[in-house]
């Protein structure tokens, strides 16, 4: 049975929207939330996008090096959610989320220590999966990358149950409309700004390394709410 079944699809999408962020604003736990979420799919898409390029010019790999990033990121994920699941045992709580945003922002940081290096010579020889990762002083990279997957499992799954949870039972559609639509905002905001800042000059390591102190900030605000 539909919780309204008076409410009806607006076509006025700019205003409506406006509208629906403005109810959300006054539930502080629900907006901080939804903004914490964004910013996730944020410092994600800003990894996930500089991955095929870190690989061929940073650490001089073909596309297959690039494509088993993806995959460890996509089993960091998973396995954090899992984690997170068993930790919280059923309670729905944003408690541990400031401490996987620590850890997002020290394995960040870590990446860009590890992965700091001049740009590949074009005249190098390209190499493949097995022999990257058959390199030891590769080992760091791949934990990295695996810690921020992990860490992200671990701050996502949380907030999204507090932001559903918060949110009074007629208004939960709206909520999680809005949070798609901040999603992909910050998403864009994510694209433009690493453009932007790779055309002044930033590296794709330093670029990486911007995630850590910003997420360490994400995580003392999530810890104020």
């Amino acid at each position: 049975k539909p919780i309204d079944s008076t409410r009806k699809v607006s076509f006025r999408l700019i205003s409506r929207t406006c509208e629906m962020f403005k109810e959300i604003w006054p539930m502080r736990q629900v907006f901080c939330s939804m903004l914490a979420i964004s910013w996730f799919w944020l410092v994600g898409s800003v990894f996930l996008a500089q991955f095929p390029t870190y690989s061929r010019l940073i650490l001089g790999t073909d596309e297959s090096v690039a494509t088993s990033f993806l995959a460890i990121f996509s089993c960091g994920i998973g396995l954090g959610s899992m984690a997170c699941n068993a930790i919280l045992k059923g309670q729905i709580t944003s408690k541990y989320v400031p401490s996987a945003a620590y850890g997002i922002a020290i394995a960040s940081i870590l990446l860009w220590y590890v992965s700091d290096r001049p740009p590949v010579d074009s005249s190098a020889p390209i190499i493949g999966a097995f022999e990257f990762f058959s390199r030891p002083e590769n080992f760091l990279i791949t934990a990295c990358l695996f810690m921020i997957a992990f860490c992200g499992g671990l701050y996502i799954v949380p907030l999204y149950a507090v932001m559903q949870n918060r949110a009074p039972e007629s208004k939960v559609s709206s909520v999680i409309a809005c949070s798609n639509i901040s999603d992909s905002i910050f998403m864009a905001l994510a694209a433009v700004g690493a453009s932007i800042l790779i055309s002044s000059g930033i590296t794709i390591p330093q670029l990486f390394l911007t995630m850590g102190p910003t997420t360490f900030i994400v995580g003392l605000l999530v810890g104020m709410i």
